[in-house]
């Protein structure tokens, strides 16, 4: 934001507001002009890009989204259905057009995360369920431009939240296919939603934070120690959510760029021991454990998720020196700290 020691007169920049520790926009008036027609002018024009996506549904209309979502399911349950029948209906095409119908997308698949979750919206709609589509901003953009009045900086996608019932506004954003239903991306949560109330009025809010073991790492040792102290052994790391999330987009992006070979690519291709190795540098990375001893190595895709709601699971071998001592007794202390530093 602008700091306090630097006076920028409004009227040079339109408005300028604060971030918080967080990345948050605080202090925002979105009654005072300019800005509120801004934005009104920007949010208008994107509803209609919107209605332009849906108005050709093509295969779309023939969901049978009462027998996936049947209204004697709970709001909820009958939310997730249609999220996870949006997220297995959909494949991955970064070949489909930015201005592609959901007719295109259902057929050939989809390019932006915002498709897919345009296609929940319109499954939400047809299925009766209340819903409001909001512009969410990314977080760590926002926070490096003191000027509102630029959509460009915000990174915004589209995301669907739901009012359920003791529970209150779900964020849902299934086009990013690795996430669970209720799950946003690392940038979208706590920072800042947009939509427009009415054509006069436009609403805003704080996007919540993922519920509690949405994102999770677990690390999972089986280990036999040495009369040096010394462990050796196997390790399962099991990543859910946005842990999981870029190695899952990354792996999807590369197995179809090699399945789909274009231009250069067609020229340089790699051989299949390239491929192994590319994947086995990125699976070293991933399954880095920050602030150990441990010597990691042998690093294999174990589990690869079927679902969103499922983890995806590294297995590696490791050696670590000096994590155990002797104590009396013939006991051993060990030091979980090189572990789980």
């Amino acid at each position: 934001g602008v700091s306090d020691d630097v006076k920028v007169p409004k009227d040079k920049i339109g408005y300028h507001f604060d971030v918080d520790a967080r990345g948050r926009p605080v202090g925002i008036d979105w009654t005072t002009a300019p800005m509120k027609e801004w934005w009104l002018d920007y949010l208008k024009k994107d509803q209609e890009a919107v209605k332009n996506f849906i108005k050709h549904p093509g295969k779309a209309k023939d969901v049978p989204v009462d027998a996936i979502a049947p209204p004697t399911m709970a709001l909820e349950e009958r939310v997730n259905s249609l999220y996870r029948y949006v997220q297995s209906a959909l494949k991955y095409n970064p070949e489909t057009g930015n201005d592609a119908t959901l007719s295109e997308v259902v057929r050939e698949g989809e390019r932006g995360a915002w498709q897919g979750t345009l296609f929940f919206a319109y499954l939400l709609e047809r299925a009766g369920i209340p819903q409001t589509r909001a512009l969410l901003a990314d977080r760590w953009q926002i926070r490096f431009s003191p000027v509102i009045t630029s959509s460009y900086i915000y990174g915004f996608t589209n995301a669907v939240f739901v009012e359920i019932p003791g529970k209150g506004r779900r964020f849902y954003m299934p086009g990013r296919l690795s996430l669970p239903s209720g799950s946003l991306e690392d940038g979208y949560q706590d920072s800042l939603a947009l939509w427009l109330a009415d054509d006069k009025h436009i609403s805003e809010c704080f996007t919540p934070l993922n519920p509690p073991g949405a994102d999770r790492t677990e690390y999972r040792y089986e280990a036999s120690m040495a009369q040096d102290g010394s462990l050796a052994g196997k390790l399962a790391i099991s990543k859910w959510g946005t842990p999981a999330e870029d190695f899952v987009e990354w792996h999807r992006d590369r197995e179809y760029r090699f399945a789909h070979p274009k231009g250069e690519e067609k020229k340089v291709r790699m051989s299949a021991g390239e491929r192994e190795q590319e994947l086995a540098k990125r699976l070293r990375e991933e399954a880095t454990v920050p602030g150990t001893r441990l010597d990691i190595t042998d690093v294999v895709l174990g589990t690869w998720p079927a679902s969103s709601s499922e983890p995806l699971i590294l297995s590696c071998t490791f050696t670590a020196k000096s994590v155990g001592q002797p104590a009396q007794g013939g006991t051993w202390v060990i030091s979980g700290l090189p572990l789980l530093a």
